[in-house]
């Protein structure tokens, strides 16, 4: 022991380095006792409520995940209802277009037969006019390339002349 304290005074550590000691060794149990526990606790306290946090936010992730999963999963379904519909919708268009075409094709055969048995009755009518007015234009071209001179009526009135082809 001379030997240690030998090696203190040399040092430069003098008796005081025992009360010292004391003194360290008394604060720190009152430190301990006063505050360390406290802050051991709190500590304590502070990693729970971080390992609790991490859980909580570990099951809102899988709960996000689930979620978004069936947002997917919803949208998905969502489609293809509308899809079908869509396609469905398409479908009915497509069967009333064919209706209306069929039935403005009957409609347009109706009237078109109406004007051609029209067109047909008004020819047959200025035909028949035109052969009514025939023997009379000719018996006056006639006169003209004659000079003016009576042409007899039976040759005007032939009725079974078939026209000439130019």
């Amino acid at each position: 022991m001379d030997t240690l304290i030998s090696i203190f005074r040399g040092i430069g550590v003098d008796n005081t380095i025992v009360f010292q000691g004391i003194t360290f060794v008394v604060s720190f149990f009152l430190v301990s006792a006063l505050a360390l526990k406290r802050l051991a606790n709190t500590l304590a306290e502070r990693d729970h409520r971080i390992e609790g946090r991490e859980l909580e936010s570990k099951k809102l992730g899988s709960e996000l995940e689930e979620i978004k999963s069936r947002l997917e999963k919803d949208t998905l379904e969502a489609k293809k209802q509308a899809s079908a519909i869509f396609q469905d919708l398409k479908q009915k268009a497509l069967t009333e277009q064919k209706a209306i075409l069929a039935a403005s094709r009957d409609t347009a055969q109706i009237e078109i037969k109406s004007v051609r048995s029209q067109i047909s009755a008004q020819l047959d009518s200025e035909i028949k006019r035109v052969e009514n007015e025939v023997p009379a234009i000719a018996r006056m071209i006639l006169e003209k390339v004659s000079g003016g001179k009576a042409i007899p009526q039976k040759l005007t009135q032939s009725k079974n002349v078939a026209p000439r082809e130019v």
